[in-house]
């Protein structure tokens, strides 16, 4: 799957402006049992190994796993796809509440990363 690179830099862009917006946001987090589970947790995958089959929750412990591998350039590329999953997600759930899951599962994936993997998660963002 290859990505326009101009795309691909607007969206590395709007993840860093999302990543500074969720460090700045006070964290409350209500939750029902079974709601944001991933079934089908991913590993530091490719973007060609994310399928319809995933949900934004599978991709973003694919993400965090690559953050512990160091291998930030797939995290930002799963951090985006995660994105336009949970985005299209809002369009077919009807429940407005429910709107905020990407959002959680964001926080979830990027809490308790050390300020290290945090700046090269960052750094690649904006290549």
């Amino acid at each position: 799957m290859h990505i326009n690179p101009f795309y691909e830099k607007a969206i590395l862009e709007l993840l860093i402006l999302g990543i500074n917006q969720i460090n700045s946001q006070k964290r409350i987090s209500i939750e029902a049992n079974g709601n944001l589970e991933s079934p089908k947790p991913l590993e530091c995958v490719d973007l060609s190994e994310v399928t319809n089959e995933n949900n934004p929750a599978d991709i973003l412990k694919g993400m965090r796993k690559c953050i512990e591998l160091k291998e930030y350039k797939k995290a930002v590329k799963l951090f985006a796809i995660a994105g336009v999953y949970g985005k299209y997600d809002t369009y077919r759930v009807k429940d407005k509440s429910a709107h905020q899951s990407l959002l959680v599962l964001q926080q979830n994936t990027l809490l308790n990363i050390d300020e290290s993997a945090r700046s090269s998660l960052i750094k690649n963002l904006k290549k």
